[in-house]
C-alpha cells in the first residue's frame, strides 16, 4: 500500500522545514511520495523543498498553485498524487515516527474510507486555562484550533460527519476517484477508523 503525503503551504517556510524534517523519519516503502504544494508563497519555500528533496528517501514532488486558497492547493496535489492512500497533513504539524506505519495498518481494512488521529498543541506561549484541558474533554470547542481527539471507536460516516482537520485525515485514493466520477458504490457505508494511540504524544500542531 503506497502513501502520498500531501502538504499545502503558504509563506511558512520555517514551519515547513520542521514538518519535512519530521517526515523524513518515517518508514517509507517503494511507491510512497511527498507532495508539497506552494500556494503562492513569496518566502524561502522553494529552497526549503529543494533541500529536502535532495536527501529524501522517496520522491518529493513540488507543485505550484497560484490561486489562493487551501482547497485549490489540495486539489492540485490530488491531481498529481500517485499513492493508494492520500495522507493529508499541514505545514505546522510534526508527526510521530510511526505515523505512516499506523496509517497502513488502519487502512488495511478495505471498507475503511477515512482514518484520523488526535492532534496535540505545541504552544508558543502559555494558553488560557480552558485551553489547557485535554482535547478529548473539549469536543467541538477546540475544533476551530484543529485540536481533536475522538478516541478509538470507529465512526460511521453518515449524512453529517464529525469535524475533521487537514492534519488528521487520510483517505483511500479510490474513494476520491469514485466520487469524482459519480460512480461511488460500495457494499457498505464507509467508516472512519482512528489510528488509535499513534499521535497522542508526538503529533503536535
Amino acid at each position: 500500500m503506497s502513501i502520498s503525503v500531501i502538504i499545502a503551504t503558504h509563506n511558512r517556510c520555517n514551519l515547513l522545514d520542521d514538518c519535512l524534517t519530521h517526515l523524513a523519519r518515517q518508514a517509507f516503502i517503494p511507491g510512497d511520495e511527498i507532495v508539497v504544494v506552494n500556494n503562492g508563497s513569496i518566502d524561502g519555500t522553494p529552497a526549503v523543498v529543494a533541500r529536502h528533496a535532495r536527501g529524501s528517501a522517496v520522491p518529493l514532488v513540488y507543485v505550484e498553485e497560484p490561486v489562493p486558497g487551501k482547497s485549490y492547493a489540495v486539489a492540485a496535489a490530488v491531481r498529481v498524487a500517485k499513492g493508494d492512500v492520500l495522507a493529508f497533513t499541514d505545514d505546522d504539524v510534526n508527526v510521530a515516527p510511526t505515523w505512516l506505519d499506523s496509517i497502513r495498518r488502519a487502512m488495511a481494512d478495505q471498507l475503511t474510507a477515512l482514518v484520523g488521529g488526535p492532534v496535540e498543541p505545541r504552544w508558543e506561549r502559555r494558553p488560557p486555562a480552558w485551553l489547557r484541558l485535554p482535547a478529548e474533554n473539549c469536543g467541538r470547542l477546540t475544533a476551530p484550533l484543529a485540536l481533536l481527539n475522538y478516541g478509538v471507536d470507529t465512526i460511521d460516516l453518515g449524512p453529517r460527519t464529525v469535524d475533521c482537520t487537514g492534519s488528521t485525515i487520510w483517505i483511500c485514493s479510490r474513494w476520491i476517484s469514485k466520487a469524482a466520477s459519480g460512480k461511488c458504490c460500495c457494499p457498505r457505508r464507509p467508516t472512519c477508523s482512528p489510528a488509535s494511540g499513534t499521535f497522542s504524544s508526538n503529533t503536535t500542531k
